[in-house]
């Protein structure tokens, strides 16, 4: 089993996320299955963080970052000595090429 870590940012996307969901929306249900649904593929990543395609859409990126679907949310990772780093999670129809500081 790999440990799972998030990125401050990717704390910072999902707090964003279940905000938006359960106030903006006023849902706060589907703000609680977007969290089960996290939690659900965090748990898959940890049992096998190759489960899911390395996404090569990034610009200058060291590493191999990969994307799991979660609702209508990417969560991108990436696995590097026996760990899993959460990069971002993100609205999966937001342009993102290259882009993870904004």
């Amino acid at each position: 089993m790999y440990k799972v870590s998030y990125l401050p940012i990717a704390n910072a996307d999902i707090a964003g996320i279940i905000d938006y969901i359960a106030v903006n929306l006023s849902n706060v249900t589907a703000a609680g299955s977007f969290l089960d649904e996290l939690d659900r593929v965090q748990n898959m990543i940890a049992d096998n963080p190759f489960t899911f395609r390395v996404y090569d859409r990034l610009d200058n990126e060291a590493e191999k970052v990969r994307v799991a679907p979660v609702k209508n949310y990417y969560l991108f990772y990436s696995i590097r000595e026996g760990a899993v780093t959460v990069k971002r999670v993100i609205y999966n129809r937001r342009n993102i090429s290259g882009r993870w500081d904004d």
